[in-house]
């Protein structure tokens, strides 16, 4: 269960996150969702082993969010890179 909790809130935080930035998205709503997928499982990793506060078994949507948000803002870093 919790890992289908956290890749749920990792899908609908990428989701969230892609309708809350400005400007034109390259991405699809499916990549969006993907990498606050991928967000999700690296912030619910870290703050495992890191023992942080942990609720119920997962990291949280605070912790969901930091994680899809790195991610996303890598990923619009290297988007933007001239090549």
């Amino acid at each position: 269960m919790h890992i289908v909790l956290t890749l749920l809130m990792g899908g609908i935080t990428g989701l969230i996150i892609r309708l809350a930035t400005p400007g034109r998205e390259p991405r699809s709503a499916l990549a969006s969702a993907a990498i606050g997928v991928v967000g999700a499982i690296i912030a619910d990793y870290a703050i495992h082993q890191t023992e942080c506060c942990i609720q119920n078994g997962t990291v949280g949507p605070i912790g969901t969010i930091v994680g899809a948000l790195i991610l996303l803002s890598i990923d619009r870093y290297w988007r933007s890179k001239p090549q």
